[in-house]
């Protein structure tokens, strides 16, 4: 299993391996709202989510994720997403959300 911090950690390795390749896939899919890339707008997370209250914006990004990144890379099967609570109250206050998502790599039917 491994643990991802979604939103740190965005810069871009051009020769990654492959499990840096799946990690820097997983933040780039959950880090570009749907429609935001032109020529291929379904690509990246539903972010109706944005300005909801905290405990309705938590539940509809994780659905959005979990949807996401079955759609864009399935390579990766999403265990569980949390939100780190240990914050400045600066973050608190802009309503900045830490997610950490906790993800397997999922088994193809070559593998077996």
């Amino acid at each position: 299993m491994n643990e991802l911090q979604i939103t740190r950690g965005l810069r871009i390795n051009f020769d990654p391996t492959e499990e840096q390749e799946l990690a820097q896939n997983v933040r780039t899919i959950l880090n570009i709202p749907r429609g935001e890339v032109p020529m291929y707008r379904e690509f990246g997370i539903d972010a109706s989510f944005i300005d909801s209250p905290d405990l309705v914006a938590e539940a509809r990004f994780t659905g959005a994720a979990f949807e996401a990144l079955d759609t864009f890379e399935p390579r990766v099967e999403a265990t569980n997403l949390d939100f780190e609570r240990e914050t400045s109250a600066e973050d608190r206050a802009q309503g900045v959300y830490f997610p950490i998502l906790t993800y397997t790599r999922a088994e193809r039917e070559d593998d077996i």
